[in-house]
């Protein structure tokens, strides 16, 4: 600053927004001097005109220089903002003056224009270059945002941390990114914008590629390259996705004609220099539609999986298809990501366009693995010319559909009888004993008949994609050896790729989950749902697990909203009746079991896979005075427990007895209590301590009643199963008990409910309000409602106040 104001010549240079203007100010307000002060122009003589007024008419250019110089002062101080775009003629004048006259100047002066640099060096100016500001000083103007993020996008130049600070009072969003580097790009040359255009599209800083796509020279292209580094427009340094979003600008300051046709001409020249299919697919990937040359490059960059990523890949086959509406193997592959709906599309397409007998069986199987349809054993029906063990799959695969299917499941459980189990060798042995197991089961078949089967099929060294593993693990459960049943879903979870066969594999392992009282439940449930929007299965299992947590209104919204089909009829109907007794409404629940009842007695098959249905529909009916109903269905789960005789369906067997029975039999809910613990099954052993719990307390055994609710509390807590909690923690205070910590998690928000807790929690951990209604599947007004509820109970006057009260609580609930 000193330099600035003491000398007699000086050049302040730096980038667009370093600070000149700013230094020039201060040295005018500190000096003594006489100051003739302009921002340039390019006009003739502006500059000069603008520091001493009119140009005097002359005969030549040397009287005219003479004049101007004339009207100086020796005390002036000649102040030229924005010097680099001062006109020519006006500094030839200026030269004329240094020459002759010891007079100060002060200029600032853009390092990216050197064309003063002759008259700077010639009359001796010193150079000053204001410096960025640091990390620290960056953190004062960003304390609410990422204050690095702040300095990488401006490299702490003071004019784009101001221009970055107005466009945001929050976190650094896409939108703000966008704003404000299009803004500074849009300031460029017309040639420099282009460069980075091209360097965006490119991905890399490739001279061999970059200078021809932007008509430049190896020379001007690294000019070009290292003016819009240092002004920050390159993404360099910025974390994934800010780098993207940097880049990503340079385009969206394009018209949209013009980025095709950059992308068209750069998939060509990537194309000509030799370079891989993969590389100019990257290109073609962005483009609405492609020539029918260009199909060769497609075909090549997507035959192996890997080599692009899941987006571009897809895309890729996109156009492809486009090109090539026929071609069966992109069919199949744009199936693997698509949702249910348009994977179908696909499958069936492809089916049609394949002229392998092996590729249409492929497409056959996983359409029908897809839809679960009536219409896809037709499809079965037609795939002949198969080797053995693809004809074993086909042939299994419909006998598994005739299994699910309502309507043909008592013939393909007789159907099934008369087949002879294989030794399990290969792939289709495999998927048959897998089928057999479960066929065996819904029959009535006997446990150890169906365990070993189960057991044959997943066995030695499984085949984790094979779909027939999910009947061998739904045995396995069914059979009370559950651990062997999460071992080949967790590993099948790992492995598995496939969105549509990954949805089946999560939604099979939610049910578990909730079965063992195993936390992972929701979150499986929900990845499953996200995998396949609308996937029937999918939507039914999410729905049971928010009726489990409570979660009445995004239960019910998914289950009215849903494309039921004729196979999950029954599971449907079964979360629904859940909801409405989540709701309250324990007649509602009864009738909707009632509908569910009469369905799986039209099918013909005991099937011991439905007792616990069973046994809510005789505890739901008991509760809404039907008691000739809730014998009834007492009596099914007694016969369904003595034909399929494990210890899990004994505990069902007791505690229905106990809980449908004109007395109440502490000795029964108990044995149902014990035979759950003993089998893992931790959510109906909270059920079953919740019966017992109430019987007791009715007796008046309130000390005896307390031991068993707080388990309940306990075991339903553990398992996340919050309706049920909330349902014995009423009873243990009816009985006289206290809330513990353990029994509630965070003492602070025991006085809330499970919707308000939820929303509390994710508003703590900074979501938005938007955010916590997508996530929860809820209008913004309701979760608006839910944290004003909250803010009342806690004693808080809003949002701010949560994070003080709650942290390093809300990490035990």
């Amino acid at each position: 600053m000193a330099a600035v104001v003491t000398g007699q010549r000086v050049v302040v240079r730096g980038p667009r927004g370093i600070g000149k203007s700013a230094l020039l100010d201060r040295a005018v307000a500190l000096t003594t001097r006489h100051v003739r002060r302009i921002s340039c122009t390019p006009g003739e003589l502006d500059v000069a005109r603008g520091l001493v007024g009119e140009v005097p008419s002359a005969t030549n250019t040397y009287a005219t220089f003479r004049e101007l110089t004339r009207r100086l002062g020796d005390d002036d101080l000649l102040v030229l903002d924005d010097a680099h775009d001062c006109d020519p003629v006006s500094l030839r004048w200026l030269d004329f003056v240094l020459r002759r006259r010891d007079i100060a100047v002060l200029l600032a002066q853009r390092d990216d224009a050197p064309g003063l640099t002759d008259l700077t060096v010639s009359h001796g100016f010193d150079i000053v270059e204001p410096a960025p500001l640091n990390l620290e000083q960056t953190g004062q103007l960003f304390d609410d945002a990422d204050p690095e993020l702040a300095y990488l996008l401006t490299g702490g130049n003071p004019g784009r941390l101001t221009e970055l600070r107005s466009a945001t009072d929050g976190p650094i969003t896409r939108t703000v990114v966008r704003e404000v580097i299009g803004r500074r790009l849009r300031r460029l040359p017309a040639t420099t914008r282009h460069v980075a255009a091209v360097l965006a599209v490119l991905g890399r800083a490739d001279a061999e590629l970059a200078g021809p796509l932007a008509g430049v020279s190896a020379h001007e292209l690294a000019t070009r390259v290292a003016s819009l580094t240092a002004e920050c427009l390159l993404g360099q340094g910025l974390p994934p996705p800010y780098g993207e979003w940097v880049r990503q600008s340079a385009l969206d300051v394009m018209n949209p004609a013009e980025v095709t046709a950059l992308r068209e001409r750069a998939a060509m020249i990537v194309d000509e220099n030799g370079r891989p299919a993969v590389d100019v697919a990257r290109q073609l990937a962005h483009l609405e539609s492609v020539d029918v040359s260009w199909t060769p490059v497609l075909k090549a960059a997507t035959a192996k999986p890997g080599k692009l990523s899941p987006d571009v890949a897809n895309r890729c086959l996109t156009l492809l298809v486009q090109r090539r509406p026929d071609d069966a193997e992109a069919r199949l592959r744009l199936a693997e990501s698509a949702d249910a709906r348009t994977a179908a599309g696909h499958l069936m397409a492809a089916f049609h366009g394949a002229a392998d007998p092996e590729l249409r069986a492929e497409a056959a199987v996983r359409y029908a693995l897809t839809t679960r349809s009536a219409q896809a054993r037709g499809l079965l029906a037609d795939c002949t010319g198969l080797p053995d063990e693809q004809q074993l799959l086909v042939d299994t695969l419909t006998l598994w559909l005739d299994l699910i299917h309502p309507a043909t499941t008592k013939t393909a459980v007789e159907r099934a009888k008369t087949l002879r189990p294989p030794p399990g060798h290969d792939r289709g042995e495999r998927c048959l004993l897998g089928v057999l197991a479960e066929a065996n089961a819904i029959g009535g078949g006997t446990l150890e008949t169906s365990l070993d089967l189960a057991r044959r099929a997943v066995g030695g060294e499984l085949v984790i994609n094979d779909w027939s593993m999910l009947c061998a693990t739904r045995v396995l459960r069914l059979a009370g050896h559950a651990a062997e049943a999460f071992e080949v879903l967790d590993t099948a979870v790992e492995r598995i790729t496939e969105r549509a066969a990954l949805s089946r594999v999560l939604a099979d392992r939610a049910v578990a989950a909730m079965a063992a009282g195993d936390p992972r439940a929701v979150a499986d449930a929900r990845r499953a749902y996200d995998l396949v929007p609308g996937d029937s299965r999918a939507t039914v299992v999410l729905a049971r697990t928010l009726a489990r947590l409570d979660e009445v209104a995004p239960a019910r919204a998914l289950l009215d909203g849903a494309e039921v089909s004729e196979v999950d009829q029954v599971d449907h109907l079964y979360a629904l009746a859940l909801v409405e007794f989540a709701a309250g409404d324990v007649t509602k629940a009864a009738d909707v079991l009632h509908t569910a009842a009469g369905l799986l007695d039209r099918r013909g098959v005991p099937d011991p896979a439905w007792i616990m249905l069973w046994a809510e529909y005789a505890s739901f009916s008991n509760m809404a005075r039907r008691k000739e109903v809730a014998d009834a269905a007492a009596r099914r789960v007694v016969e369904l427990a003595n034909q399929w005789r494990s210890v899990e369906t004994a505990g069902y067997s007791a505690i229905t007895r106990a809980a449908t029975m004109r007395r109440m039999d502490t000795q029964l809910a108990a044995e149902g209590a014990e035979r759950f613990a003993a089998a893992g099954a931790f959510a109906a052993q909270a059920w079953a301590e919740l019966v017992l719990g109430v019987f007791l307390r009715r007796t008046g055994d309130n000390q005896r009643a307390r031991v068993h609710l707080r388990s309940s509390v306990r075991l339903a807590t553990r398992c996340g199963y919050r309706l049920l909690a909330d349902r014995a923690r009423f009873h243990l205070v009816a009985a006289g008990g206290r809330i513990r910590v353990s029994d509630h998690g965070s003492p602070v928000l025991s006085g809330l409910t499970y919707s308000e807790r939820r929303v509390v929690e994710l508003a703590v951990s900074g979501a938005s309000n938007a955010d916590i209604a997508q996530h929860l599947f809820v209008t913004l007004r309701t979760v608006e409602k839910h944290l004003t509820k909250a803010y009342r109970k806690l004693g808080v006057v809003g949002r701010t106040e949560l994070p003080e009260l709650v942290t390093g609580l809300v990490s035990g609930t």
